[in-house]
C-alpha cells in the first residue's frame, strides 16, 4: 500500500521471471525457494486440466522424462525397489494426465559420448597455440553454471564443456527427433521433467533452450513437488498402477550409468579416452577422497606413467577450492566432474525428505544404492546411442554458456 497526495492504493504484485532469476547478479541457488510461477506442480496441474478440456484433436502431447536419480529418492521415500518406483511414476504421472512417460537414460548417454568426444579432442590438441583449455569440467548442473557464469565467467567459461545436460537433450530429443517420427509439431508436445534439484527449473527456461516453437523443456518439478501431489490427495505411490515406461528411440526402459549418482561422468571419459587415446582400459575405476570426502580423484596409467587424471568435485567448498588452483593454473586434472549439491545429483536440494525414522546419512546411503540398482546399463543403449548420434545434430546437443556482468545500478532483491 503507498499515500500519494492523501489517496491510498494498493500496488500489484511483484511477478519474477525464471529469466529474471537467470539475470540477477545476486544469489546462486538460493532462487531454489522461490515460488515460480511457470515451473511448479499446480502450473503442470492447470496444464494437464486444460489440455483435458479440449477436443481431443486440439489436445497437446503431454510427455514426461524422468532422472534416475529422482526415481531412486522418491523410492527409497516410499520404500520400493527403484525399477518397481519408476513404473508407479508411470502409472501416476499418467493418472494425472501425461500421455508418454520415459526416463532420460539414452539422453544421459549421448550427453556422456558428446562429453568423451569433447575431451578426447582437447587432449588430442594439447599444447597448441589455439587449444581449448584443460581441465574440462562438466557442464550438467545449472547450480555450477549459473555461479560460473555470474562470479568466474572469463576464467571458469573457456573450461565448461559445451554439452547439453541430460535434461536439456532430452528436451531436444522429444521436442524435435521423436515429435518428427510422430508427425507433431513440437509446439504441440508439453514436456515435463522430473529432475533431483529446483535449479533445473532455472536451465529449462534459459534463452539458449529456447526456439520459436517454445522451450525444450516446458515444466521441470521435483520429488518434494510430486510428494506434495501425493500428500494432497492422501496417497502413496505405491497406490499408483505400475505402468512400464515407454522407450525413447528404441532405447531400453531404464538406464542407469556406472560411476557416482551425478550421472558418472569422470569415470565414464577416463575409461572412454583411455581406450581411444591409449589402448588402455583401468577396469573398475577406484576413487580415492581427496582433502575431503565430496572430493574423490582417479587416474589412468600406461607404460608406467600417467596418462590422465579425472576428479569429482561436489559443494561448493570443492568449487571454490577448484577456481582457485585454476587461478593459479596448478590444478591437476584433465576433466572435472563439477556438482553444485554435496554427494552430487543423488543429494539434491530438490529430493524427498528422508522418512522420520531414517536419518539423513542413512536415508543418503539407501538413495545411493538405489540408484545403483536400476537395471539398465549403457552398453544396452549402445545401438540407440549410434542411431540417435546419426540423426541428431550436434547444435541439439550442444550450447553455449555467457558471462553475465554484474549490474550495481539493479535492484538487489534478497530472498
Amino acid at each position: 500500500m503507498v499515500s500519494a497526495g492523501g489517496e491510498s492504493r494498493r500496488l500489484e504484485k511483484a511477478t519474477i521471471s525464471l529469466s529474471d532469476c537467470l539475470a540477477c547478479s545476486g544469489c546462486v541457488t538460493s532462487a531454489e525457494t522461490v515460488l515460480i510461477e511457470q515451473q511448479s506442480e499446480q502450473q503442470l496441474l492447470r496444464v494437464l486440466r486444460e489440455n483435458a478440456a479440449l477436443p481431443e484433436p486440439e489436445r497437446r502431447t503431454v510427455v514426461a522424462s524422468l532422472a534416475p536419480a529422482a526415481v531412486a529418492s522418491l523410492a527409497a521415500a516410499h520404500g520400493l525397489e527403484a525399477a518397481a518406483a519408476a513404473r508407479h511414476l508411470s502409472g501416476y504421472l499418467r493418472q494425472l494426465g501425461v500421455q508418454f512417460v520415459f526416463d532420460v537414460g539414452l539422453a544421459r548417454a549421448l550427453s556422456l559420448a558428446e562429453a568423451e568426444d569433447e575431451l578426447v579432442e582437447r587432449l588430442t590438441r594439447r599444447g597448441e597455440p589455439d587449444a581449448a583449455p584443460l581441465p574440462l569440467l562438466a557442464s550438467a548442473c545449472p547450480g555450477f553454471i549459473c555461479y560460473a557464469e555470474k562470479t568466474h565467467g572469463k576464467l571458469l567459461l573457456p573450461h565448461i564443456s559445451r554439452v547439453r545436460s541430460p535434461q536439456q537433450v532430452a528436451g531436444s530429443l522429444l521436442k524435435r527427433r521423436w515429435a518428427q517420427q510422430r508427425g507433431t509439431a513440437p509446439d504441440r508436445i508439453y514436456h515435463v521433467a522430473l529432475m533431483p534439484c529446483f535449479d533445473k527449473k532455472l536451465e529449462a527456461a534459459r534463452d539458449d533452450f529456447r526456439a520459436a516453437d517454445g522451450q525444450d523443456v516446458d515444466c521441470v518439478i521435483t520429488p518434494i513437488e510430486l510428494e506434495r501431489l501425493l500428500e494432497a490427495e492422501g496417497a502413496q505411490l505405491a497406490d499408483a498402477a505400475a505402468v512400464p515406461l515407454d522407450r525413447l528411440l528404441e532405447a531400453p526402459e531404464l538406464l542407469v550409468h556406472a560411476g557416482s549418482g551425478s550421472g558418472g561422468y569422470a569415470e565414464h571419459v577416463l575409461r572412454a579416452a583411455g581406450r581411444r587415446l591409449f589402448g588402455a582400459d583401468p577396469g573398475p575405476v577406484q576413487f580415492t577422497p581427496g582433502r575431503n570426502p565430496d572430493l574423490l580423484e582417479a587416474e589412468l596409467a600406461a607404460d608406467g606413467e600417467v596418462k590422465l587424471r579425472v576428479a569429482i568435485a561436489n559443494g561448493f567448498r570443492n568449487i571454490q577450492n577448484l577456481v582457485q588452483k585454476l587461478k593459479r593454473r596448478r590444478c591437476p586434472y584433465d576433466y572435472v566432474e563439477v556438482m553444485a549439491c554435496p554427494s552430487g545429483c543423488v543429494n539434491g536440494g530438490a529430493q524427498s525428505r528422508p522418512p522420520a525414522e531414517l536419518d539423513a546419512r542413512a536415508h543418503l546411503a539407501e538413495v545411493r544404492r538405489l540408484y545403483a540398482a536400476l537395471p539398465g546399463d549403457e552398453n544396452d543403449a549402445s545401438d540407440a546411442v549410434r542411431r540417435a548420434r546419426e540423426t541428431v545434430s550436434k547444435e541439439l546437443l550442444h550450447t553455449e554458456y555467457h558471462v553475465i556482468e554484474s549490474d550495481t545500478g539493479a535492484l538487489n532483491i534478497k530472498w
